[in-house]
């Protein structure tokens, strides 16, 4: 009879032909052993079904695999995924990041022993693709407890590698569909009820890469979901502060990444008379005039 707790590693993958073997066989080779495999093609246009399902099935690990026919959101999928999960703990994948060996093993251990938690992270290691460079973020802001008002503002700290204990959904319930920010709101959602627990050990590793982030291409409807996300707690006393904050990253974003009167009209769309506004408009004016270079 297995006491260890099963662990319900759920994967998601979406043209990552190039990543999966180093991405999914950080999966099926940890060290904890009582693990299920659920995973889901998001209709891919390369190979990646393939080769993910060839890795599971090798494995002889417990593992279910899904191909969808049409293209899903990622909250769509992970609900379509934990709802097929059978552990006590769900811990999400994608097919561009990896995890030490150790990463489950170490963090059931903790989680086993912490169970006020309603979620617990880490931190780790970002590696860039594209200059094959691997850093750490600081952690030094990273804590345990409830530290609802530090997230609403700032947003989640470490973006992968977290372990939600699976009673919790049928708590708060599953990821929001109409939301594309689909982790910060669900850690939010999770502390509305429970403190949330850090785990200070790097054992995940977050690619950065052309297609990390949807928001990437599209910093307005990243707007729009951030601000879906922030209206649910109109109430709450910091939420003007959070609503500032977050426009104020929108612009400055903005004016990084793009040039042109269109930018110049959606920042005087958002913004307020104040420096921080003018001085993007100014940055904005100086790139249309090639005197402005934007820093790496």
């Amino acid at each position: 009879m297995n006491l260890k707790p099963l662990v319900s590693i759920i994967c998601v993958s979406m043209n990552h032909e190039r990543f999966l073997k180093q991405s999914f066989e950080s999966v099926v080779n940890q060290t904890y052993q009582n693990i299920e495999i659920i995973y889901v093609d998001n209709n891919s246009t390369d190979n990646s079904f393939e080769i993910a399902n060839e890795i599971f099935l090798k494995s002889g690990v417990p593992y279910k695999g899904f191909k969808r026919e049409k293209n899903y959101t990622i909250p769509e999928n992970l609900n379509f995924l934990i709802k097929h999960a059978s552990g006590k703990y769900i811990a999400p994948q994608s097919g561009d990041d990896w995890w030490d060996l150790t990463n489950i093993e170490e963090k059931v251990k903790f989680y086993e022993s912490n169970q006020q938690f309603g979620l617990i992270y880490c931190n780790g290691y970002i590696y860039n693709d594209e200059t094959k460079n691997i850093t750490t973020p600081d952690t030094t802001k990273y804590k345990s407890g409830y530290i609802f008002d530090t997230i609403l503002q700032e947003g989640i700290y470490y973006p992968i590698g977290y372990i939600i204990r699976r009673d919790i959904f049928d708590s708060i319930g599953y990821y929001d569909e109409n939301i594309m920010i689909d982790d910060w709101d669900i850690w939010l959602r999770i502390l509305n009820h429970f403190p949330i627990g850090y785990f200070d050990r790097p054992l995940v590793y977050y690619r950065r890469h052309q297609h990390t982030f949807y928001f990437t291409a599209n910093y307005k409807q990243h707007r729009i979901d951030t601000i879906k996300t922030l209206d649910k707690y109109k109430d709450h006393p910091l939420y003007k502060m959070a609503y500032v904050k977050a426009n104020k990253h929108y612009i400055y974003s903005l004016a990084n990444k793009y040039q042109g009167i269109e930018v110049i009209k959606e920042i005087l769309r958002i913004g307020k008379p104040n420096w921080f506004y003018l001085k993007q408009i100014v940055k904005v004016l100086l790139k249309n005039l090639k005197l402005y270079k934007t820093p790496d």
